[in-house]
């Protein structure tokens, strides 16, 4: 629910002894170009890697009214270091972007941004006993925004420090305990208005999971203590139950929050009275077995948001003003026919503002998705269509549903060589997102990669 709210997790996943380099150079619409390189080594206790990537695009006239194209540029690294030990692991990462984004303001002339991100870490993994491991990791994030027309900027930089321990009670039962200590220094120019301030959030969470036969639980509660919330408390409950092979029934409830950041009390249109947003959910399902290659899976959702952090246009600032509520039905089957991969999905929603009585803006009832994937020889094919009902804009504006379809195709010729090729929005629909706001068209692109073992 956002980087001011619970956190998620990152699982890597690592082949021993095994080296790959690949090069790979793309070129297509708007005077795309993209190329890239990156080189993974793995040995029985050493793991490295990095890349390197290039991106450059003449972009579209991104606001109705104007035939002036935004440009976008992008060059980012990555990297990664670990090496294991009898009983532990040390690794670290590395990752930077930066580049230019041109766009239109509120008179169609062109500005820019200058963006740089980079994020850090270094984790240490330890197994203490056959019952008792945990990870120690420290990071650094930076978010920079500078504007090449004017001396405003945005620059915020964040320290973190997170404990996990993870105790198996026994071959049923296994318990997550930790702490995060995140320290974050904003400072930013906005019309001549300077800002620098620090924050500071403290959090402790503990998380269960049993499982045993046909029954699976999960408990977790979190507690945080910040400059924005004393003593705040997420927490989630899950229950699965499989009824016989073929199905599963499964129910969960939560509840959360998310701080408002640093850019939504101090940036553009920011406001310091902001107090967190607070989420419920409430959620109920099924995934069934239907044959060999049939998977169907449905859940009901009733999801709540108390003190949504909304734009006024009013006075040009974000407020807590509006409660909303997204209540409705999600469907997937993954199946095969006549060769083909198929996945099918359809979301029925209504997502309501509460305050206005009135369908939440840019969110569409109903959701329709196909994608269709094939392997011939030594070429794949995939297919994805996707299908959004009408929404609304804010002043009432009607938004026409629209369909996109997206095409790609793969070729093997070698083990080392391949050739890309792939068709966005293949059916040229004219669609629009945001009222004043241009989409992309039909976009086509070419490329290949070179693979070496």
């Amino acid at each position: 629910y956002g980087s001011n709210a619970v956190g998620g997790v990152v699982s890597i996943f690592t082949k021993k002894n095994s080296q790959r380099e690949d090069y790979s150079v793309t070129l297509g619409s708007d005077e795309t170009k993209e190329i890239s390189l990156s080189k993974v080594v793995h040995n029985d206790s050493t793991h490295y890697g990095f890349s390197a990537t290039l991106f450059d695009t003449d972009g579209y006239p991104s606001k109705t009214g104007s035939d002036v194209d935004d440009p976008h540029e992008n060059r980012s690294v990555n990297a990664f270091i670990k090496k294991d030990f009898e009983k532990f692991s040390i690794e670290g990462g590395f990752w930077t972007s930066q580049g230019e984004t041109n766009y239109k303001d509120f008179f169609l002339s062109s500005i820019s941004q200058d963006f740089h991100n980079t994020t850090m870490n270094f984790k240490l993994n330890q197994e203490v006993g056959e019952k008792w491991s945990y990870s120690l990791e420290a990071r650094y994030n930076k978010d920079f925004l500078d504007q090449n027309n004017s001396d405003d900027f945005n620059h915020s930089e964040r320290t973190g420090l997170e404990w996990i321990n993870q105790f198996e009670v026994n071959q049923f039962n296994k318990t997550l305990v930790g702490i995060i200590i995140d320290d974050e220094t904003f400072t930013a120019s906005n019309y001549g208005i300077g800002v620098d301030v620090d924050f500071e959030n403290k959090a402790m969470f503990i998380e269960h999971l049993y499982s045993k036969s046909n029954h699976q639980a999960l408990i977790a509660f979190r507690t945080s203590n910040s400059d924005f919330t004393k003593d705040k408390d997420a927490w989630n409950v899950e229950y699965g139950y499989r009824i016989n092979p073929n199905l599963r029934v499964m129910i969960l409830g939560g509840s959360a929050y998310r701080n408002p950041s640093a850019f939504d009390l101090y940036g553009f249109g920011g406001n310091t009275s902001l107090v967190p947003e607070k989420s419920k959910k409430f959620g109920i399902g099924f995934s069934a077995s239907l044959s060999e290659s049939t998977e169907l899976d449905m859940r009901f959702f009733d999801n709540e948001i108390d003190d949504l952090v909304a734009f006024s246009y009013l006075d040009w600032k974000l407020y807590n003003i509006e409660e909303a509520e997204t209540r409705g039905v999600d469907m997937n089957v993954v199946t095969q026919l006549n060769k083909w991969d198929l996945k099918l999905n359809a979301t029925i929603q209504d997502p309501k503002n509460l305050t206005n009585n009135s369908q939440l803006l840019r969110r569409p009832k109903n959701s329709y998705g196909m994608t269709m994937g094939r392997t011939i020889g030594a070429v794949a094919v995939n297919l994805n269509i996707r299908r959004e009902s009408t929404r609304y804009d804010f002043g009432g504006l009607e938004l026409d549903g629209y369909t996109l379809m997206n095409a790609s195709l793969r070729w093997r010729i070698n083990q080392q060589l391949m050739i890309n090729a792939s068709f966005n929005n293949a059916l040229d629909e004219n669609y629009v997102l945001a009222n004043g706001y241009n989409t992309p068209k039909r976009k086509i692109y070419l490329g290949f990669n070179y693979m070496m073992n």
